[in-house]
């Protein structure tokens, strides 16, 4: 499977004794394409990549790695169907604390350069046709999934800094 364009992800976590963000293990349908760094909620209790716009209260959380690569799925010298396995994609589970990096847009796949006016401001998350999470300047109000902290500069240029609002999580 090919990689998102930018693998959103953790770029920082305040200080929790390792420093690491809150890590999840999930079950997901071998057909569902998740990348490293999809968004991902959940459908009959199955991790699935969210491809449009998340809806309030679905995000879980962030993929750590893409479907179908956990250690042991595709063992070498095994049958192509092992009924026992189960297809376990590691995540960052969704929280108020982690903060995250993406571009920055405004309604379209196009990257925006981030200017001072966009921290503080709650803004939405979007997937764009080539399979990449984005801060979408456009998405307000009711969209609103993420506040932006920060311009980032050191993961090159149109990146910004957020956390996750409290409403577009998932209560699971």
């Amino acid at each position: 499977m090919p990689l998102a364009p930018f693998a959103m992800g953790p770029a920082k976590q305040p200080d929790s004794g390792t420093n690491n963000p809150p890590m999840m293990n999930g079950v997901a349908n071998t057909g569902s394409a998740i990348y490293e760094g999809s968004l991902l909620g959940l459908s009959s209790n199955l991790l699935v990549a969210l491809t449009t716009t998340p809806a309030a209260g679905t995000i879980v959380g962030v993929a750590a790695a893409a479907n179908l690569t956990a250690p042991g799925y595709n063992m070498g010298n095994q049958p192509t169907t092992v009924g026992w396995r189960q297809n376990i994609v590691p995540y960052y589970k969704a929280s108020t604390d982690t903060v995250y990096a993406s571009h920055l847009v405004n309604g379209s796949d196009t990257y925006v350069t981030p200017a001072t006016t966009d921290i503080g401001t709650s803004i939405g998350l979007r997937v764009t046709a080539t399979g990449e999470v984005v801060a979408d300047r456009s998405l307000t109000t009711t969209n609103a999934r993420v506040t932006i902290l920060r311009i980032d500069t050191e993961f090159g240029t149109n990146v910004v800094e957020w956390v996750f609002l409290s409403t577009a999580i998932a209560t699971v």
